[in-house]
């Protein structure tokens, strides 16, 4: 077997795990962190649907039964149908019980699009070659086509894109080519995309600090909000505000960065803000 491509970008692809047996999630996300992804999990049906509105995943694993007791539930199916619905490119992964899986088989033909159904075992130990092969299927899924040189795009706001890459060129002097640089904001794109805007923000801008840019989003691959800073030679101390921004945003640490010569891009994660507040995403 290939290399599993883990990485989205800058950051790990993600594993959501929808299991209520503690055990088992506890094994699975195991299993999912040993293979290079970063797992997120829930035990119930309302938090798994409150998670996958906050942010996209590359790999859904979903139990169909969340209540013991009640073999009739389909919390399962509705949260696969929730994050499918959002055609954000999840591979979904289908847990049954051993006397579920024919029952399921009709049911998600019918009501959402299952790339793979699994009998679950009673233990991980039992079926770990299996969930590996099916986290290999689910990282080479990936998400819809991603146009390469879009990011300008993504970044410039009310901009022209070519202005914003004349303007983000003239400000920080990067010592790379023009191509170079473009593929770096490519990669930042596909670490945070899809990127949701406010609607007060014109993407990423020159800020008050010498060599330094920046743009406040709602980043779904991260699910989080995120400043996204271009800086020529360092990232700052501090991150520089904009007007534009809400005074309740409080800025955190950078999560994601990268260099190429003398031009550095980071991912700050932010707390003070929620999805609600950003609209469509930038494509």
């Amino acid at each position: 077997m290939s290399k599993i491509p883990t990485t989205v970008g800058l950051r790990p692809k993600s594993v959501f795990i929808v299991e209520d047996n503690i055990g088992f999630q506890t094994d699975l996300v195991e299993l999912v962190t040993e293979a290079g992804f970063e797992a997120v999990t829930a035990f119930k049906r309302k938090q798994a649907i409150a998670l996958s509105d906050r942010r996209a995943f590359d790999v859904a694993v979903v139990d169909k039964v969340l209540v013991e007791n009640d073999h009739q539930n389909q919390d399962g199916l509705a949260i696969l149908r929730h994050i499918d619905r959002k055609k954000e490119g999840t591979y979904l992964i289908l847990l049954t019980g051993q006397g579920e899986y024919e029952d399921t088989v009709q049911l998600d033909e019918e009501q959402v699009t299952v790339h793979r159904r699994m009998k679950k075992a009673r233990r991980i130990s039992e079926q770990s070659e299996q969930i590996r092969e099916a986290l290999h299927q689910g990282a080479r899924h990936g998400p819809p086509e991603y146009r390469q040189g879009s990011a300008s795009r993504m970044f410039c706001g009310q901009d022209a894109p070519g202005n914003w890459e004349v303007t983000a060129r003239a400000f920080l002097k990067p010592a790379i080519e023009l191509l170079q640089m473009a593929n770096f904001f490519d990669e930042l794109a596909l670490t945070c995309r899809p990127l949701f805007e406010r609607p007060d923000d014109n993407g990423i801008q020159p800020t008050g600090t010498e060599g330094v840019m920046a743009g406040l989003f709602w980043s779904r691959g991260v699910g989080e909000a995120v400043v996204i800073l271009l800086a020529r030679d360092d990232l700052p101390a501090v991150v520089p505000r904009l007007d534009a921004w809400p005074a309740e945003l409080q800025t955190g640490e950078v999560i994601y960065q990268a260099r190429r010569k003398n031009l550095v891009a980071g991912i700050v994660k932010c707390t003070g803000l929620d999805y609600t507040a950003f609209t469509v995403p930038r494509q």
